[in-house]
């Protein structure tokens, strides 16, 4: 089947105007040889007559038709004391020329579309606001119709090895200082994607794994940037979930004076996360080698890693600090089904406090607790045997708020590759040490190349036995 390609064209509202467009368009094959002639150049009158086999007075009188209707722009030039008119096809002649062109470089396709778009968008917006449409509406059906498109066009692109649930944001980063008492000055403003599910699918994408986010974001111009960065890193997308009635989470990190204050978003207006079971994709963790549960509703996570657990996919979990602080018994139903559980220094303290042995976790049937302390100070692996410290890695540290999440997608990286717990762990905190030597942007999640780098460098595994 040929190649068919949609086009829109904006047509003179006046009835008149609007059949004498279509005669004169379409309906005058002079008119086509003209268009054809000045393609998206520019040509003099006088080169346009040369090159047509017609009478001068008919050539001209289809020009000027083609200016009054705003298919070409005429334009008047004085060379060498002469003064010349010039002629330019408009958006709406650059559509139709486009219409009887089989083939484009991708380069001029890619700069049509972006004008047709543009044009409209000016047109649409200039017809909601004479109707007194009200802008935000248009702006939220916007977004999701190119959220949704976004997401449409990734769906079984690839069968993932891994499926990470959780949430994902839009994170801003703020540094400034005090001026006066009332007043911070912020001398540097960054957006990126975060949140915990969304960083550890692009790190673990930029590794070379095949990962599937599935996560829930809104549909308002901040769900399909998301949506958009998650494509463009590699990530598949076909179970995030965009809701019209919910706005995507933000997070604000302020940095004044070597402190930093977070601030989130958590409305019952908010997309946290997958909240329903009929939104999960089974498929997806039947067929995966492993999900990555990050953060997200207790009752949620505990039926994604039951089936999970049931269909022998490696279960690794994040929990969100929230629900260690309500205690051990609100996780003990996602740590039974749990491989690998992640912790940092401040979660391990919660639990610890409370459950005391840790051979307790062994009990439920967990393969390794590890506990993250940090890029230089590295983490603790306990097994069902042994306790095994793993040194970290001496960087600059420039913001550690990703390296947690960098970790868990290197060490999930490294297992699955068949690597054993310490060469796992070793490799996560290569993985974080690239991480936190960049501050507060999306691409501080580093590729396979630069953790690579860093493993070199440093001398290989670095442990103790306790």
């Amino acid at each position: 089947m040929d190649e068919s390609w949609p086009y829109l064209l904006f047509l003179p509202a006046d009835p008149y105007d609007l059949k004498t467009f279509l005669l004169e368009v379409f309906g005058s094959p002079i008119t086509l040889e003209i268009l054809e002639k000045i393609d998206r150049g520019v040509q003099a009158q006088k080169d346009i007559i040369k090159q047509l086999r017609h009478s001068n007075k008919t050539i001209i009188l289809h020009l000027k038709n083609l200016v009054r209707l705003r298919v070409l722009e005429e334009e008047y030039r004085v060379k060498g004391g002469k003064h010349t008119v010039w002629y330019k096809p408009t958006d709406i002649g650059r559509w139709i020329l486009l219409m009887f062109k089989r083939r484009l470089p991708s380069i001029d396709l890619e700069k049509v579309l972006e004008e047709l778009l543009s044009s409209y968008l000016n047109n649409i917006i200039e017809l909601c606001l004479k109707k007194g449409m009200n802008v935000e509406k248009l702006e939220d059906a916007f977004s999701a119709a190119v959220a949704r498109g976004l997401t449409n066009s990734q769906r079984a692109v690839f069968e993932p090895e891994v499926v990470v649930y959780g949430a994902v944001s839009t994170d801003y980063s703020l540094y400034g200082e005090q001026s006066v008492p009332s007043i911070c000055l912020l001398h540097n403003v960054q957006e990126a994607l975060g949140g915990s599910g969304g960083n550890v699918a692009v790190a673990l994408s930029r590794l070379g794994v095949k990962a599937s986010f599935a996560g829930k974001v809104g549909g308002d111009l901040f769900g399909w940037r998301i949506a958009s960065v998650l494509i463009k890193e590699g990530v598949d997308v076909s179970n995030l979930i965009i809701d019209r009635n919910l706005k995507t989470p933000k997070t604000i990190a302020i940095f004044e004076r070597g402190q930093k204050r977070t601030y989130v978003t958590a409305t019952a207006k908010t997309a946290l996360s997958i909240s329903d079971p009929g939104e999960i994709n089974w498929d997806l963790v039947k067929n995966a080698k492993a999900v990555c549960i990050c953060e997200m509703f207790r009752e949620i996570s505990e039926l994604i890693a039951s089936y999970a657990k049931t269909r022998k996919v490696k279960v690794f979990y994040k929990p969100a600090i929230l629900y260690l602080g309500e205690g051990f018994k609100r996780v003990e139903g996602i740590l039974r089904n749990t491989d690998f559980l992640v912790l940092g220094e401040r979660g391990w303290n919660m639990l610890s406090k409370e459950v005391g042995d840790v051979s307790h976790f062994f009990e439920l049937g967990m393969q390794c607790l590890i506990v993250f302390k940090g890029v230089r100070k590295g983490c603790v692996l306990y097994t069902k045997e042994k306790v095994i410290e793993i040194e970290g890695i001496n960087v600059n540290v420039s913001d550690e708020s990703r390296t947690k999440d960098a970790f868990l997608a290197g060490f999930i990286k490294s297992t699955l590759d068949g690597k054993g717990l310490i060469e796992s762990a070793h490799f996560g905190i290569a993985v974080s040490a690239v991480a936190a030597q960049k501050a507060g942007m999306e691409i501080s999640m580093p590729r396979l190349e630069d953790v690579l780098k860093i493993l070199e460098g440093d001398g290989g595994h670095a442990q103790s036995y306790v």
